[in-house]
C-alpha cells in the first residue's frame, strides 16, 4: 500500500470510531472538505463533515427520506 493508501484508511477509521454511536454511518464522507468563512477583521465560522456528523442524535432522528419505508420493507 502506498502513504496515501495508508493515510485514507487511517481517516476513515477515525471517523467510523467517532461515530460509532449512530445506527449507520454515511457511505461517504468529504473529510477533507471545509467550509470557512473569514471576516476582514479576523473571526468566522467553518464547516466540516465530522463535526456536522457529531451533531446528528442516533435515538431520535426524526428525519426520514419520502422513500426510505419503501426501501427498507424490500431489504
Amino acid at each position: 500500500m502506498d502513504f496515501k493508501t495508508v493515510q485514507y484508511l487511517i481517516i476513515c477509521c477515525s471517523f467510523e470510531k467517532e461515530l460509532a454511536p449512530l445506527p449507520q454511518v454515511p457511505e461517504m464522507t468529504f473529510d477533507q472538505n471545509i467550509l470557512r468563512i473569514r471576516h476582514e477583521e479576523g473571526f468566522g465560522v467553518e464547516f466540516n463533515a465530522l463535526d456536522a456528523l457529531r451533531l446528528v442524535d442516533a435515538e431520535n432522528d426524526l428525519m426520514k427520506v419520502a422513500v426510505s419505508e419503501a426501501w427498507q420493507a424490500s431489504r
